[in-house]
């Protein structure tokens, strides 16, 4: 089939807006093969070297304490940027039918409705 034939059967099956593309280099199943071959035995060797760093960080005592208190300190910054920008009342608009638009938002319903005076022009 001919460059041309293919544009226009892709285009017969799937209308107006339907590409098609050709690559370069040739392929072929052998090529795929090799490939394959290729991608396991990389894969498994990739895995190896991540098991051996894991089993070697495991068993240093300052690591694993260190480890720790990231993971806890970690935990406290995301409740702290929680806190950060909390309002409990928000208003806005469904944007779309699915998202809710914040236009405004405060502790209070009348601060609320001021930040997104603020925001919004009539």
């Amino acid at each position: 089939m001919t460059r041309d034939k293919a544009a226009r059967e892709a285009q017969k099956r799937w209308g107006k807006k339907a590409l098609i593309r050709v690559e370069q280099g040739l392929s072929s199943p052998e090529r795929r093969a090799d490939g394959d071959r290729r991608f396991a035995e990389t894969q498994a060797r990739i895995e190896a070297i991540d098991r051996e760093m894991a089993d070697r960080l495991a068993a240093l005592d300052w690591y694993q304490a260190l480890k720790d208190e990231r993971k806890q300190v970690v935990a406290q910054k995301q409740r702290a940027m929680f806190d950060r920008f909390y309002h409990r009342f928000q208003v806005g608009q469904d944007e779309l039918g699915f998202a809710f638009l914040v236009l405004g938002k405060g502790d209070t319903w009348e601060e609320a409705f001021a930040d997104a005076d603020t925001k919004v022009k009539v």
